[in-house]
């Protein structure tokens, strides 16, 4: 047996960690973060598409979940809302970075840009289906646009954290 591998109660420690991590990112996001042209940095967001291009789509779902959850408490939007636009985005992005090096920066600047719009999209969608007016061409202007610009913003720094605490987490033997 691998005594590098971590046990259980490790594994779960850390997954329990992980979620109170996305919680406070998420309460940060909806409560401390200001606006800015009515929109807010999606945090939750930019930390999922990192950690999934710095993990792979299992971890990256993980943390869709965790995230998901925790948006959809915190805000007015229906429960799995957020959940389904995180999960969404978790899978195209995973699929489609597959074929990019994780070391060319641009490559999570680029996948923030299109998870940004996806999960806009979506959620306006949710939105639409649940009886509420969208105009779809001020929805793009007022919305998808400045909060992808101020998404790009934090992109590289999230990513370049994360990043670090991967390497972290590569060296003591928790991930494969």
């Amino acid at each position: 047996m691998d005594n590098r591998r971590p046990k259980w109660e490790q594994r779960a420690l850390h997954q329990v960690s992980c979620a109170t991590l996305l919680l406070m990112v998420a309460l940060v996001q909806t409560e401390l973060t200001p606006d800015f042209w009515h929109v807010r940095i999606n945090v939750v967001l930019v930390v999922v598409v990192c950690w999934t291009l710095l993990r792979g789509v299992e971890a990256g779902m993980r943390w869709a979940l965790y995230g998901g959850l925790a948006l959809g408490l915190l805000t007015p939007l229906p429960l799995g809302a957020h959940l389904l636009s995180l999960a969404l985005v978790v899978l195209v992005i995973g699929g489609l970075a597959e074929a990019y090096p994780r070391d060319n920066l641009l490559v999570p600047t680029l996948c923030v840009v299109g998870g940004s719009i996806l999960e806009s999209t979506i959620l306006a969608l949710v939105q639409r289906v649940g009886g509420a007016g969208v105009s779809w061409l001020g929805y793009l202007w007022m919305i998808m646009l400045p909060e992808t610009l101020l998404n790009v913003l934090v992109a590289l720094p999230l990513y370049m954290t994360l990043r670090g605490l991967d390497r972290r987490d590569r060296r003591r033997g928790w991930v494969a």
